[in-house]
């Protein structure tokens, strides 16, 4: 039989990654994840509106040069020369003696006198005609470089510190660099703060993507998030024009300010979560906890059966994983061969797992766990006993030790059979990657049970030999899953909890 831990790390880690679908059962699509995918989709309302707002703030002012300065002149011996005329500069040809001198005056963005208001237009407020007529188109480029900047960025920090912290902070960031660009001085800064307007847009933009994808369900996001979510996008960018149409007489900078009102969203996102996917994967049990408490309680679901099974299960497979790595570690304590004494403890878990095998079903999963912690508990304690009053009987120690081993190790089988049957469909595979998280936990305190032996020889089996007392009467308020279908929801949980306290309620009324 191969170590429990490791045999539930390959499984939590195959299963977590279809977190996503953890609250199905609860309403699919009901209040909590409406309110959680809209405040995300209004994200994109920002993005659109800033992305594309130099179609109308970055428009041409139309302009004259009215003084023209002669800047050369030049002959030529060519009779067939057409003369060209543009805004920028005019050049106009005159014959004398046989030949053509043609005359070129230049004008400068300095010299162009506009139509329209001079701050109608960035473009014009910034005098970006003419010889520096590229700069205006310049502005998006910095723009989308900004785009790219984030997405190399923000993803890393996503990844590792959380959704909603970005979103939160990118979108600060991304009010603060759009204000400043509406009061831009030059156009030093209106560039600096479009290029900042890229970064942190794209930081919201690209995280709340993800987020969509994780709040939604695998059934979901085929058709509410490629196509709803595009739907948005492109009513977003429809919802420019009457904006934009109604502040028309104004300066561009009153556009720019009007766009930033699309950040009321940013209120909206004290209502927002981690995603479970992520929270799962990154071992937070708490806030899943939460989350599911949360959506439990605003789409009028209960969560109390489901909980209470998680609660227990976790404590179960912490104590049984600490327990099972402690005693393989402490071989060494063993007297006799260190190759001996390792031997046994792993081969014990071969008829430890043959008993599983005939006596799961037929006395079910509470029972068969039950048995298995009273027999790691009761040898493990008397271990303890021998080894303080008794030092001299090696081997009754060693053979305790082993017996100890051989329960831990059948409990340990018998609660990871245990485990996806006590969840529904939904959170199955949120309960497994919770699980794993917990026995990692153990097993990460297990190293250190070989220096609380130095310290008293008879703690670390006192510990675990109560421990696992306690244990198997913990599973009393479990649910028995044998020969029952896999629950579908947390419907089929609740069942079985009632029908499992009128048993207990019945057992208590009928005489002995």
């Amino acid at each position: 039989m191969p170590g429990p831990s490791n045999s539930a790390s390959m499984t939590g880690n195959r299963e977590i990654g279809h977190v996503d679908a953890a609250l199905e059962k609860l309403g699919p699509f009901r209040r909590y994840t409406l309110v959680q995918f809209s405040i995300n989709i209004l994200s994109q309302l920002a993005v659109a509106t800033h992305m594309l707002s130099i179609v109308f703030t970055g428009q041409k002012n139309p302009f004259r040069c009215p003084g023209l300065r002669n800047n050369y002149s030049a002959s030529f011996t060519n009779n067939n020369v057409s003369v060209y005329d543009s805004l920028c500069y005019s050049l106009h040809s005159t014959e004398g003696n046989g030949t053509v001198v043609f005359n070129t005056w230049e004008c400068t963005s300095q010299d162009v006198e506009y139509e329209l208001p001079k701050n109608h237009y960035f473009v014009s407020e910034f005098d970006l005609v003419c010889e520096r007529e590229v700069l205006a188109g310049l502005t998006q480029t910095l723009l989308t470089l900004g785009h790219a900047v984030g997405s190399l960025v923000f993803p890393y920090f996503a990844d590792n510190y959380g959704r909603k912290p970005i979103i939160l902070i990118c979108s600060i960031l991304w009010l603060a660099s759009s204000i400043a660009l509406a009061f831009s001085v030059s156009y030093t800064m209106l560039a600096i703060c479009k290029t900042l307007v890229g970064v942190f847009l794209q930081g919201v933009a690209q995280t709340s993507v993800t987020v969509m994808m994780e709040i939604l369900t695998s059934g979901q996001r085929g058709h509410m998030f490629g196509s709803l979510a595009f739907i948005f996008w492109t009513t977003s960018i429809i919802l420019m024009i009457p904006v934009a149409y109604l502040l028309k007489d104004y300066s561009w900078r009153v556009l720019e300010l009007a766009y930033c009102s699309y950040f009321i969203y940013i209120f909206l996102l004290l209502l927002l979560d981690e995603p479970l996917r992520w929270l799962a994967a990154n071992g937070l049990t708490e806030r899943v906890m939460d989350v599911l408490k949360r959506a439990a309680k605003w789409n009028g679901s209960n969560l109390d059966d489901v909980l209470s099974a998680f609660y227990t299960v976790f404590c179960i497979v912490f104590f049984n994983s600490l327990t099972y790595y402690a005693l393989l570690l402490m071989s060494s304590t063993l007297s006799g061969s260190l190759y001996l004494n390792y031997f046994l403890n792993c081969v014990v878990e071969i008829p430890s797992a043959i008993l599983i095998y005939f006596f799961i079903d037929r006395w079910g999963r509470k029972i068969c766990f039950a048995a298995y912690s009273i027999i790691a508990g009761t040898t493990l304690v008397a271990a303890a006993v021998v080894t303080t009053l008794f030092v001299d009987q090696m081997v009754v120690i060693k053979v305790l030790t082993i017996m100890g081993k051989f329960g831990i190790s059948g409990s340990f089988g018998v609660i990871y059979t245990f485990t996806p049957e006590l969840f529904p469909t939904n959170v199955r595979n949120t309960g497994l990657g919770l699980a794993n998280v917990s026995a990692c936990i153990g097993g990460m305190l297990a190293p250190f049970s070989g220096l609380l032996m130095n310290q008293a020889t008879y703690a670390p089996g006192v510990i675990f030999g109560i421990g696992s007392l306690i244990l198997s009467a913990w599973t009393y308020f479990l649910p028995e899953t044998a020969r029952r279908q896999l629950p579908q929801s947390i419907a089929d949980i609740e069942v079985w909890s009632q029908e499992e306290e009128q048993q207990k309620n019945q057992t208590c009324r009928d005489p002995v």
